[in-house]
């Protein structure tokens, strides 16, 4: 029985590679001096701070998630055409929830190119060993 089992649960590894999963790809270092004239990218900055929760679309500050659509929807139009790439950078006090609410508004804004931009967290709350390759913020 255990042989008949084990040949039963060992044919589930063949459906775990066949699901289509677009995962995200690290972009790398851009070695080229000039931008890529083609391509235009909008970075979304979720902060919280005082009990409430901001962003910052190509630094320019934005207080509820309505402003957001509107921003992002403004800074698209005024590509021209151009590819358009969104990063989401949350702060490590920002609840998930608020990283979600700004991918929903980037689909709602009909942009399906997302990076997201890993956590920027001070040093003293990082577990030990520290992890290597993440960007560290110094303690003020």
């Amino acid at each position: 029985m255990l042989i008949v089992f084990f040949i039963v649960a060992g044919k589930f590894k063949k459906v775990e590679s066949k699901l289509n999963a677009y995962l995200p790809k690290d972009i790398g270092i851009d070695s080229r001096t000039e931008p890529d004239p083609n391509k235009f990218f909008i970075a979304v900055i979720c902060t919280y701070e005082n009990n409430r929760v901001s962003w910052k679309v190509n630094n320019q500050e934005v207080k509820t998630r309505s402003d957001l659509v509107k921003k992002i929807t403004e800074i698209s139009a005024a590509t021209e055409g151009k590819d358009i790439k969104l990063s989401i950078d949350g702060n490590a006090e920002v609840d998930f929830l608020w990283i979600i609410a700004s991918l929903d508004a980037a689909a709602e804004c009909g942009l399906t190119e997302v990076m997201f931009a890993p956590p920027r967290v001070p040093i003293n709350k990082w577990p030990k060993p520290m992890p290597k390759n993440v960007p560290i913020l110094e303690p003020k």
